[in-house]
Order: structure tokens, then sequence, then C-alpha cells
């Protein structure tokens, strides 16, 4: 719906973005308003005063006011201004009292689609109840005219004498037309003079015509202009006279003001179109309720033709099934105050029962006795459904008519409620499907949601009928087990539930997948007292559930609440760390086998929070990266290496390059390639002493996409090396296409040196093949003499670990660099 004008709208809202949700929903719907906001009784009463309202939306809960109290006191004083309840809150059964005490409509917040159709209603109501007045009125107005006329002509007479051509005006015809009695000559032309333009033609020929012919007698209408400009419908009955020989020779006649008759007419007929084409069934009755007239919107509506309707009594409607008392009460409510409207049963003819509200009004006469009833009502059937539907919709899942949150924390408080009560045990299991996300990131969320449903399929097989499934959001689902005796009793509906889900199954796409799940279960009264700890204690579960291997079910125990709020902790930490730089670099000498020259160092980040110790990257980096918080470290650990390093080569030390960890979410990025550049360029540091390091897992986890990213990075200059080769699910075949310059070992590997012999053949073996491929082999965690001399005797390149060195700070590299290499 689009409005040509801008409306008046007052909203009675104390939440500011609330205001602003509707008006962003008006503007979306094209609805031009000029929105009022008042949150206090003195705010209302203020835009009340000014005026020019056309429609009111309210809040029912506004601290401070009264929904009820407000509705009554705009009702008294502006009785046509639409309130229209909106809220977020109200329940089914207070907004239907609302609607019964005088709003207009109800909305819910949540649900704001019928917001446009409650306005156009609204405003269409308004008009169609102004109009009806209007029309009430003008034929008030047009019987009293009619009596004032009956008692006593005041018409204007004219006199023409067609041989002399004088025209006699009588004072009334000038007063009619606003003129004194010296005001106008009393000529023809002045008459012709006075005609409306439009009409001067037309009726001067109907004359000319009349004078020409055989007919004595001429009735003519037309407009003729008051002398303060306005135009006046005069109705002109006239005869002529003749002499002996036949011949017009006097014209007489009167002038009827007919322009307010003309306006009534206009207003009639309007309020008949008003009558004729509501959507509203009107019906008339005589005072002993004997239906006298009813619109077509009533037959629509009751089924009943109008020639049926007319002469029967209106409680033919009465469906029977309200209180008989009510009706007998409805009738003295309008005899004492002169009007009704509630809610009321009505019966169609076909035998249906709907819901209608109802508005019935005393017309009186000048007596007491009442001449007529008005009645409206509307059948309120579509609305109760579609309240039905947003009461459903607000408690339930629409995509698997679970229900949802809210309604999933009523229930179970209800069922906390009956355990304590009957001093039972109830379970709460937090399922959360295993590996959802990519199935909407390879297949689409279309995909998505039809793996959804199929999961919510199977979880009603396995669920008993006392239970309660709910969507807790995303791809968490609820389970609340009454009565359950035992721990392992909640811990077989788990398994039972991850079982059924693992089942295969065909999308319509014809894809077939998997589905898996991990459960978290937490017990009352054992891990909690109330819905919330519940499943909060549940989720801590599935995390548990998720770390140890997914597709399994873990029991709450309280060391994961205490893990769970210190990573809240960490979190908040890494953030003000980022904020007050608060980390530092490390460095670790990075030592050729063939001269035992320092080639290089690696870049190693940690956390120093003031007054504490230092914290290692293992504690916090895979946080980072699970919060996002690794792209803003990654960029400040790349910056600060790139520095350093430009640094040092202006004091001359001798090094080739620094090499800097990139974690998969900083490899995912699409701008990963600018970033380095504009890195490298404010550093100024020459990109070939940049490498950056790769695990074998973030490189074939990007598929082929991994191949065109280290293309454009590898175009820049920069050296490329592959970090903790041997821990993924690579081989040396698949790394051939990717532009690599180094491969780094495990120190998995080189740890076991010389004591594992099958540690020993895989090292060998990942040198040879590397040394195939025209990779360096750098070995990481170097430790002993034995592994050194074992790493040399294969052809290793180069190595680091503690035989040389720790990560150091970068004073203390210099200082150990001034030393010459050495073991440690």
């Amino acid at each position: 719906m689009s409005t040509e004008t801008a409306i008046n709208i007052l909203i009675i809202e104390d939440i500011k973005a609330d205001v602003l949700m509707i008006e962003r929903h008006l503007r979306r719907n094209d609805i031009a308003a000029r929105c009022i906001w008042a949150a206090s009784a003195a705010e209302i009463s203020n835009a009340l005063e000014r005026g020019g309202l056309d429609l009111i939306l309210s809040d029912y809960n506004v601290p401070g006011l009264d929904f009820q109290e407000n509705l009554a006191r705009i009702q008294k004083r502006f009785p046509d201004l639409p309130v229209i309840l909106i809220s977020g809150s109200i329940g089914e059964e207070e907004a239907v009292e609302m609607l019964k005490l005088g709003a207009w409509d109800f909305v819910l917040k949540g649900n704001l689609a019928r917001l446009v159709s409650s306005i156009q209603r609204a405003l269409t109501e308004v008009s169609e109840r102004r109009a009806l007045r209007r029309a009430e009125e003008g034929l008030r107005l047009s019987e009293e005219r009619f009596q004032l006329a009956m008692c006593g002509a005041n018409d204007g007479l004219w006199d023409w004498d067609l041989k002399s051509n004088q025209v006699y005006f009588s004072p009334r015809w000038k007063a009619m037309l606003g003129y004194g009695e010296a005001e106008l000559q009393a000529s023809p032309f002045t008459w012709v003079n006075l005609l409306h333009p439009d009409d001067r033609l037309p009726t001067q020929k109907r004359m000319g015509d009349f004078l020409k012919g055989e007919e004595d007698r001429i009735e003519l209408e037309f407009r003729m202009r008051h002398k303060d400009g306005s135009d006046r419908c005069i109705r002109a009955p006239a005869f002529l006279t003749r002499d002996a020989q036949g011949r017009p020779e006097r014209l007489v006649g009167t002038h009827v003001d007919v322009t307010e008759l003309r306006r009534n007419e206009a207003s009639l007929r309007q309020a008949a179109a008003v009558f004729t084409t509501t959507l509203e069934a009107v019906f008339v009755t005589d005072s002993a309720g004997i239906i006298l007239a009813v619109n077509p919107a009533f037959s629509l509506i009751s089924e009943y033709p109008e020639a049926e309707m007319v002469s029967q009594p209106l409680s033919l409607l009465q469906s029977g099934r309200d209180d008989p008392a009510l009706y007998p009460a409805i009738w003295r409510e309008v005899e004492a105050s002169g009007a009704w409207q509630g809610e009321v049963s009505c019966r169609r003819r076909g035998g249906d029962v709907f819901p209608a509200w109802m508005s019935i009004a005393l017309v009186g006469a000048a007596t007491s006795e009442a001449v007529n009833y008005v009645g409206v009502f509307t059948d309120l059937s579509r609305l109760k459904q579609s309240e039905a539907m947003l009461q459903h919709l607000a408690h339930h899942d629409p995509l698997t008519d679970l229900p949802n949150r809210t309604l999933l924390h009523l229930r179970l408080e209800h069922v906390l409620d009956r355990a304590r009560r009957d001093e039972k045990r109830c379970a709460v299991l937090l399922l959360d499907l295993d590996h959802f996300r990519v199935v909407n990131e390879s297949l689409g969320h279309g995909a998505g949601d039809e793996v959804l449903q199929i999961a919510v399929n199977r979880l009603r097989d396995r669920a008993r009928q006392a239970d309660t499934l709910a969507r807790h959001g995303g791809d968490e689902f609820v389970v609340v087990l009454e009565d359950v005796p035992y721990a392992d009793d909640a811990a077989t509906v788990a398994g039972s539930m991850i079982e059924h889900l693992a089942a295969p199954c065909r999308l319509n796409n014809g894809q077939e997948i998997c589905i898996g799940a991990s459960v978290g279960i937490s017990l009352f009264p054992d891990d909690g007292d109330s819905a919330e700890q519940l499943i909060q204690h549940a989720g801590s579960a599935v995390s548990q559930a998720k770390g140890e291997g997914r597709n399994t079910y873990r029991f709450y125990t309280r060391s994961l609440t205490d893990e769970a709020r210190r990573r809240l902790d960490m979190e908040a930490g890494l953030r003000r760390a980022l904020e007050q730089g608060e980390f530092i670099l490390h460095y670790q000498p990075l030592v050729s086998l063939t001269d035992l020259r320092v080639e290089g160092v690696e870049a190693l980040v940690r956390w120093q929070p003031p007054g504490m110790e230092l914290i290692p990257p293992y504690q916090f980096i895979s946080l980072a990266e699970e919060t996002g918080l690794i792209i803003p470290l990654g960029d400040w650990v790349l910056r600060e290496a790139c520095g350093q390093m430009k640094r040092w080569l202006d004091q001359g030390l001798r090094i080739d390059k620094v090499a800097v960890n990139l974690s998969p979410q900083q490899f995912r990025l699409a701008n990963l390639k600018e970033r380095v550049r504009d890195i490298l360029q404010e550093s100024g540091l020459p990109p070939p002493c940049l490498e950056l390091e790769l695990t074998e897992s973030t490189i074939m986890a990007r598929g082929d996409a991994a191949e065109g990213q280290m293309a454009g990075l590898k175009n820049q200059g920069i050296q490329l090396a592959i970090d903790d080769f041997g821990t993924g699910y690579s081989s040396l075949a698949n790394l051939r296409r990717f532009p690599l310059d180094k491969l780094k070992i495990d120190q998995s590997f080189v740890r076991d040196i010389p004591a594992d012999p099958a540690a020993m053949e895989i090292t060998a073996t990942i040198i040879a093949m590397a040394k195939n491929l025209r990779l360096a082999v750098l070995a990481e965690g170097v430790e002993t003499t034995a592994q050194l001399d074992f790493l040399t005797g294969r052809g290793c390149d180069s190595c680091q670990g503690y035989l040389y060195s720790r990560p150091l700070a970068a004073d203390a590299f210099m200082e150990w660099m001034g030393g010459g290499v050495r073991k440690s």
C-alpha cells in the first residue's frame, strides 16, 4: 500500500529502537507518514492538543502509562481516531480484551507484516464513518430546509416584458444573489451576465428555442454567480403569455435556490455508495428490532439474501452460543447510552458460527421514542485465524514447526515445576549437528534446510510422546526428557538419537549425505535448578563431546563451566591485548647445516600482559582463530616482523629472511595478496626477505583456490614454506602443483630420532622426496647432537631448535648473534 499524501501517526512507545523499526517498516511499504514519538502522558497530551493526527500506534507496556486509560481518554475526545495496539509481549486474551475495549486492531512487533493492511483498513473505516455522518447531517439539513420551505415559499420572482424588453426582478430575486434593491438594472442582459460562463450559451439556446416554439411552460436549471463570487444552483420554472395574435408577450417565472439541495443530493449519493460498497455489514432496524434494510456486505457475510432478511428479526443471526443474558444487556446499554459495541457469535445461513465485532447505535426522533437502530458488524474469523497463526509463529520455528527458544523455556520451566513437586529427575539434551556448516557452504542453504527437516523427523522418531523437542537455533536442538530415574536413561536416548541420525539420507538433488550429531546432557536437579542453567550446562557438555571426536554424547561436569568462563576471560583479554599492544615477537634462528650460518629467523608471537608471566601461543592462538581475532593479530605480527627485519638489515645484520606463520583464516582472505603487499611497502622490506609459512592442512583445505592464492604471493617475490609437514593428510605428490620453496619437517618426527627407527625412516624419506622436487628442507625441534648428525647425514638443508637457541626477544637475538653460532 502506498499513500499519496503523508499521514500523521502518533507512536506511543518507550523504546526508540522499536519506533525506528516501525518507521522503517512504513517506509519500506511506501507509507508516507509523519511519525510523532510519545513516551509519557505529557507528550501524548501535547500531541493530541496539537491535533491533525490520522492514526495512533500504541505499545501495551509503556512504563508509567496504562493502555486502557489512554484508550478511554482518546476515544472520548476523538472517537474517530484509530488506535492500533502494537506489542511484542501481550498475550492473545489480553489483546482480544483491548479490541473489545475499542482498540481498532492488534499487531505483533515480531511480525509487522499485518501493520500496513491494518493501517489501511483503519484509515478506510475512518473515512467511511465520516462520510456516513456527513451524509446523515446533510439529510437532516435538507429535511429542515424542506420544512421551512413548506412553511412559506421564499422564491425570487422575475417578469420579462418581451415587447419593451424590460425585466422586473423582485427584491428576493436580487437578495438571493447578494444584491440590494438598486444594484441591478432591469434588463435581460443582467440575467445573462449573471449566468455561469459554462451555462450561458446552453441556457440562452434553450430559452430562444422555447420562445420560438409552441410550448407555454418551461423549467430551466443553471448556475448563477453570487455577488461574493460563489456559484448558486437555480431552478427556474416559467410560463409564457401571448397576445391576441398568439405572439409571445410576457414571460414570468421564479428563481428557486437549489444549491443546498444539490449538495445534499450529492452527499446522499455518496452515503448510498458507502452503504452499498463498504466491506462491513450494515443493517437498519425499527424500534422492535425488525430489519428494514441491509447492504450487500451483510448478505455476503451472513449468506442471507436481502429479500430474505428484510422484515425478519435481527435475532435470526444469533448463534445460541453466547450467554443468554448478553442480548438483553446490549439493548439496555443502547437505550441508556445510545450505542453499544462488542464481540458476539453469529450464525450464517448455512449454519456456520463466526465471531463478529458489532456496533449498534440508536437513531432518535424529537421525542424520546426511538425511530431506528443502525448496526455495523465485521467478520472476525480471519482476524482470529491470523491471531492464532501469529501466536503459533511467535512460539514455533517456521522451518521445522518445532517449539522455538521462547516456548522451550516455558515448557522446560513447567517440567521443572512438576519435577520439584513430584521429587523426580529430568534431563536436557542439547544436540548439535556435526559439520552442518559444510553442508551450507558446499550445497547451499536450501540443502541445509532440507537436512534440518530430515534431522527433525528422525529426532521425532526417537523422542517419547511426553518429551519436548525444540529448535534452539541454527543446527541446535533441545530434547527435554521428563521422569528420568537414572542418568543411563538419558544416555540411552542420546545414543539412540545419534545412531538414528547417522543413517545416510538422500536429498532432493540426489546428493547422499550422513548427518552426525554431538549431544550434551544435563540433569535436574544434579546440574542446575532453572531452565537457563540446564540448557547452558548441556551446551558446555556438547562442546566437550565435539572436542572429543564428535558423533558422541557427554554429561555436564562443573569443570566444563569453569573452562567456559576461562575461555570468556581469555577472549576479553585478547581483545584488550590487541587494543593496548600487549603482544611481542620472539625470534628463533634458522641455522644452515652446510655452513652453520644463521640464514634467517622465525617470528613467534607471545602475549605479555602487564605484571604477569609471558603467555605462550598454544594457550591463545586456537581461541584467536575461533573468535576471528587472528586476523588483526596476524596483521600485527606480519607488520612487526617485517619492520624488525628491515631495521636489522639497515644495521648490517647478515641474515636472509624472516619467516612468519599464516593462519588458516588469513589464508582464506580474498585480499591477502594486497594486505601483504601493503605491509611490505610500509616497512620497506624487500619481498624475497619474507618467508610465509603455511601448514599442509591449511593448503589442502582450500583446494584449487590455494594454488591461485599462493601464486599471487609468489609473484610478488615472497618465499613460501609448508610448515609441520607430515601431520596433515597431504602428500609430496599433491604438493607438486603448489609454488613452494621450502618444506619444514614436523618436530614430532625429529623428537624420536634416533630412538625410533620408524621416525628416522620417515624423516629420511621426506628429505629425499623433497630433494627430488627441488624443495629446501628444514627440520624443526632439533635438540640433540644425535638428531643434528642424522639430519646432516641425510642431506637436510637447515634446522631450528633448542640445540642452538630458544626463541629470543629482538635485543636478545642481537646479543646471541654477536657471540656466533654455537650449540647450547
